[in-house]
């Protein structure tokens, strides 16, 4: 029984060890991919390079949750690395909005045209989407050039004549 238990130890014990025991691996030639700030870094430098607009969190994919105050860190300088010194924004072209202007817009500027010039005949010259607002352009008889009227969408926030005096 003695022999059985020694056998036992002498074939079972290095296995075991063998199975604790640590490996060494070359790492020499392999790189690790980069994460946190370096990785950061790395976006924010090839964003601010190419133009594009600051938005780290379109890389959110790249990064884990834990590394995100790094790589929000490293992608704040990079991309302030990445923009050429003295150079212009990009050119946004400024198009205008499109679609049909609301008859109650038309309507209430009209009203509000006729409360400051009562006893008048005002007719529609234009109604466009502005950036922010409408406008509609009005004519008045008798006077030379045209009205402008601006709206919300809810309500009449100016007019103003287009011509001096």
């Amino acid at each position: 029984m003695k022999l059985v238990t020694n056998a036992i130890i002498l074939i079972v014990l290095p296995l075991i060890l063998s199975m604790n025991s640590c490996v060494t691996v070359d790492e020499t030639g392999t790189e690790k991919p980069p994460y946190g700030y370096e990785l950061g870094k790395t976006k924010g430098y090839q964003d601010g390079h190419g133009g594009l607009s600051r938005t780290p969190s379109k890389h959110e994919v790249s990064y884990s949750e834990t590394d995100r105050a790094d790589f929000f860190r490293g992608y704040e300088d990079g991309y302030n690395e990445g923009i050429k010194p003295g150079a212009s924004a990009p050119v946004v072209e400024e198009k205008q909005a499109s679609g049909l202007v609301p008859q109650k817009v038309i309507n209430d500027c009209i009203d509000a045209l006729e409360k400051q010039i009562p006893d008048t005949d005002i007719m529609l010259i234009s109604a466009k989407r502005g950036e922010a607002s409408y406008i509609v352009d009005l004519a008045v008889r008798g006077v030379e050039k045209p009205w402008r009227c601006y709206h919300d969408g809810t309500r009449c926030t100016g007019t103003e004549y287009q011509g001096e005096g």
